[in-house]
């Protein structure tokens, strides 16, 4: 996709390139480990901190910030032109959706809380130390899973 907006719009400017990329291309890239969803979905729910994972979508996203500034030589690093584009990184992005996200669940606004998958603790002597709205956390044999957003 990246290498379509780059022989379409080569010559057009900054922000319009930034633009495409930021509305036709990061909401579709594909999340490695669960490749039935995607990076802007899922991500709150899907977040891995594993570097394998975390790597092909940086990758992607380096390429899209050369493309988007033009500067395709070797002695520009990618970090300034990542800075240059002001593209946030995926990290940062699934960090603050985090918190968003639940919020809807707690609100039963998702389809998470609403098939029951997120239950409320019961135990009184944990209710105690916390408040009320405290949930358990389903148990995930598989590293991949295990890390979402409720153990954050």
């Amino acid at each position: 996709m990246m290498g379509v907006i780059n022989r379409t719009f080569r010559y057009a400017p900054f922000k319009l390139k930034r633009h495409l990329y930021t509305t036709c291309v990061r909401p579709v890239l594909y999340y490695w480990p669960v490749e039935a969803y995607t990076i802007e979905y899922a991500s709150t729910v899907f977040d891995s901190s594993y570097k394998t994972h975390l790597e092909p979508l940086n990758k992607v996203q380096r390429v899209a910030s050369r493309i988007i500034c033009g500067d395709f030589t070797s002695s520009s690093s990618s970090s300034r032109v990542a800075c240059e584009t002001q593209l946030e990184p995926f990290e940062c992005r699934r960090k603050i959706a985090r918190p968003k996200y639940f919020w809807k669940v707690m609100r039963e606004r998702t389809a998470l809380a609403r098939f029951g998958l997120l239950q409320p603790m019961t135990d009184r002597r944990t209710l105690r130390k916390g408040n009320s709205r405290m949930f358990s956390v389903p148990e995930c044999k598989k590293d991949v899973l295990k890390e979402t957003f409720l153990e954050q």
